[in-house]
């Protein structure tokens, strides 16, 4: 809602792990579709951010340049609550 973007057919695999270990604490992969998130460093923040990454794969025919989708990834994360 956030993104304004409702693609359809959207699915989408959560590789949730318990305990961090390294790397990035949330990543979406969109070779297989998935967000990798760690529960024990996961924000709601966080996992917005990747989300909106994964919708706007799912959204364009070509996604946008990275520094476009960082752009608005941050976005959400930062307006997640807004209107709540």
């Amino acid at each position: 809602t956030i993104l304004d973007m409702h693609p359809a057919n959207f699915k989408l695999h959560i590789e949730l792990y318990p305990v961090y270990e390294e790397g990035h604490i949330a990543a979406y992969v969109p070779e297989n579709r998935s967000i990798r998130v760690y529960a024990d460093k996961v924000t709601d923040g966080i996992f917005a951010h990747e989300v909106a990454h994964a919708i706007m794969h799912h959204y364009f025919l070509s996604p946008p340049p990275e520094k476009v989708q960082e752009i608005l990834a941050q976005y959400v994360d930062r307006h997640l609550w807004e209107d709540y």
